[in-house]
């Protein structure tokens, strides 16, 4: 295996200073214009890849930004971490990307092995805002940033998705246009944002006065088989709403499926509604509302 070249072997090879050799990868003034350009030229012909966790060491500070998200199965998440990437890159810094699976202790993990990095920053798409056990380790870092949801209390910034107002605008501008009749489907998760959908939902339903159907009204964890158990009674005895509101993307994409098998047709048999960004890259062969959420806003 080729040992990789350190800013040690490099001043070795030019005979210079390793404070030289760094002011010039640097760009920094108190060097001698050629110097400068003979030890880039260097560096470039030997292939000289800085040590970024190194420096931090040395000189306390990095360019790194720590981005912590649940998952990447979800569209929302993959375009935020593109949209970060794309960021961090113009900002002349580096996004080191860590999984946290929606697990507190996986995610107390991570924010540590951010911390050896010596970050400017770290970012957290959390699945808690409950940060009790996070709090001393992020008290550590220069700066915090949460991305919905976040705690208050410790005076950390954040962005905020208001996830209830956004469906609740949404189903009443659809009261508005005239419908009376909805269903909704939402994941029970530890995710706040889920909750904050199922709330929205629900108070636009009892703001307007309209009916809260047990068998409409859809909170948990579904499965496939589960969903389309649902669907299907409700078409056979005649009971589907008038539309039908999809808290994610994963059961958007299980609800169209369904859609499909049940030959049920939007929106002349049922009109859709879901959430998330992203979904209206997929192809749907019907017409349909989304809820998006502001990626580029965000980052």
């Amino acid at each position: 295996m080729t040992k990789n070249l350190t800013i040690n072997d490099l001043a070795n090879k030019l005979n210079l200073s390793i404070a030289t050799v760094s002011k010039a990868l640097s760009n920094k003034n108190g060097i001698a214009e050629a110097t400068k350009l003979h030890v880039l030229n260097t560096a470039k012909e030997l292939d000289y890849k800085p040590n970024y966790w190194a420096k931090s060491l040395v000189n306390h500070k990095s360019n790194i930004i720590g981005l912590l998200v649940p998952s990447l199965n979800e569209s929302f998440y993959r375009n935020l971490v593109d949209s970060f990437f794309a960021t961090a890159e113009s900002k002349g810094l580096n996004i080191l990307l860590f999984i946290t699976g929606n697990n507190q202790k996986i995610e107390h993990q991570q924010i540590l092995r951010v911390l050896s990095y010596n970050p400017q920053g770290i970012i957290l798409t959390s699945s808690t805002n409950d940060f009790e056990n996070h709090k001393v380790l992020l008290k550590k870092i220069p700066k915090v940033i949460f991305i919905d949801p976040y705690s208050k209390k410790d005076n950390f910034s954040s962005i905020q998705i208001n996830h209830a107002n956004s469906v609740y605008d949404a189903i009443d501008s659809s009261i508005k246009h005239g419908y009376e009749k909805f269903a909704c489907f939402c994941e029970e998760t530890n995710e706040l944002s889920e909750n904050q959908k199922f709330s929205g939902f629900i108070n636009a339903l009892i703001d307007n006065n309209k009916e809260l159907n047990p068998l409409w009204i859809n909170y948990g964890k579904f499965t496939f088989d589960d969903l389309f158990k649902i669907v299907k009674d409700l078409k056979k005895n005649n009971q589907l709403p008038e539309m039908i509101f999809a808290s994610n993307e994963k059961y958007s994409l299980k609800l169209h499926s369904i859609f499909n098998k049940l030959k049920l047709k939007v929106p002349e048999n049922v009109d859709f509604i879901c959430y998330d960004d992203g979904i209206e890259n997929l192809t749907y062969d019907f017409p349909y509302c989304v809820i998006k959420q502001p990626i580029a806003e965000i980052t």
